[in-house]
């Protein structure tokens, strides 16, 4: 959230059926560091995801940007990044309560006091001058971390902002291009490398691409980002996709761009931030969208089905929900959760009673009958989710006598 003029921070907000949306902290949930720290000036763009087998105050694990103008080593406002960006790393218990990372380490677990960046650049972390001749493409900063976690290894793709002159500090051509990097813990990561870069000039993302967001569906990777035709990150961005069949090597859609400006509406500015989430049998992308240019930016959040002509794109196994069946409900000591699961797979169910808070994670569920004991819940109406590793196959309520 931003107030402009002022810096940016992060909250959060639930939903139980990806509509209506209600914000659960007055307060940010992420904070800016304290003055002189790597994120005294903007926090933002986070992506959270869940990993089970995590020691519970670090089951929730989030990347974001971060910046400051501290020590800037850049006399221009190149693609409207006046501050300083890179990625650092937050964990929580519960998704509400959030400790940023630091590098510190006794008994080879973290302490979080001051954070640390997770992702740096060569003017933060020490790096010579021949890290800026092999890694051009993060000389200025590095931001809009998306992860992915797929068979104990940490997937990042993110956004560069570098020079291909190979001075110090660099003053030649700047661009914006999309990288990935992989990572055994989420913290240290290997060197990071182009995988999308912007299009002919005649293409939609002719100057920038960024703001990636990959799902994966089936065996397939989708890549949904913005790109735009200037140098104005705000200014005329529209969304596009990109497909792979190993997470790395993408192919742009030729009937990019996926998500079009519409002249008079509340995205005929903008559309920017995609973020794609596969609920039940439904593909949503919900992106930020802004009506007007500063001071009148005032960006809002939507959200786009997956329609026609992608809708060819799907494989024919696509839908990946699962019909569920709860015997009894309502309940008042146990009921029984029976589901598909042919193949035994580990999935994990999620409670949330009627205001959204979390208040149960079942874990580590490899057969179709889950057997729900009410144990200290008070009476009431609860949701639930039910995950695999990657996304919700199922949801559905629970009422308690």
């Amino acid at each position: 959230a931003n107030n402009y003029g002022t810096s940016t921070q992060i909250g959060t907000a639930v939903s139980f059926d990806g509509n209506e949306w209600v914000e659960k902290k007055d307060a940010p949930v992420l904070q800016l560091g304290s003055p002189g720290a790597w994120d005294d000036t903007e926090v933002e763009t986070p992506y959270v995801i869940y990993v089970p087998s995590n020691p519970d105050s670090m089951k929730y694990m989030m990347w974001y940007s971060g910046a400051t103008t501290e020590n800037n080593l850049f006399d221009t406002d190149c693609f409207g990044f006046p501050a300083i960006y890179q990625i650092g790393l937050a964990f929580s218990s519960d998704g509400l309560n959030w400790t940023k990372y630091n590098n510190t380490t006794n008994d080879s677990l973290p302490l979080f006091s001051e954070s640390d960046p997770v992702l740096s650049i060569p003017s933060y972390n020490g790096c010579t001058p021949d890290f800026v001749n092999s890694q051009p493409e993060v000389t200025i900063a590095v931001a809009e971390p998306c992860v992915l976690y797929e068979e104990g290894i940490y997937k990042m793709y993110c956004i560069g902002l570098g020079s291909t002159d190979t001075s110090w500090p660099p003053i030649g051509e700047v661009r914006i291009r999309i990288l990935y990097t992989e990572s055994n813990d989420g913290i240290n990561w290997d060197p990071l490398q182009v995988i999308l870069d912007i299009g002919d000039s005649t293409d939609f993302d002719s100057v920038l691409v960024m703001s990636p967001d990959v799902i994966k569906i089936d065996q397939s990777y989708w890549m949904f980002y913005p790109g735009n035709t200037t140098e104005e990150i705000w200014a005329g961005t529209e969304i596009g996709l990109a497909t792979s069949t190993d997470g790395i090597n993408f192919i742009k859609d030729p009937n990019n761009p996926l998500l079009k400006r519409t002249p008079g509406a509340s995205n005929a500015y903008a559309l920017n931030g995609p973020s794609a989430i596969l609920f039940n049998d439904t593909l949503r992308v919900y992106y930020s969208a802004a009506q007007d240019s500063f001071p009148l930016l005032l960006p809002t959040i939507g959200y786009s089905f997956l329609d026609s002509p992608l809708s060819t794109l799907i494989p024919e196994s696509f839908d990946n929900s699962v019909s569920t069946r709860i015997y009894p409900n309502p309940f008042s000591y146990s009921t029984t959760i029976e589901f598909e699961n042919i193949q035994n797979e580990i999935h994990t169910l999620i409670l949330f009673d009627a205001m959204g808070q979390l208040v149960r994670i079942t874990e580590n569920i490899s057969t179709g009958l889950i057997k729900f004991r009410r144990m200290n819940l008070a009476s009431g109406l609860y949701f639930f989710q039910l995950w695999t590793d990657r996304q919700v196959i199922a949801t559905g309520k629970l009422l308690i006598e």
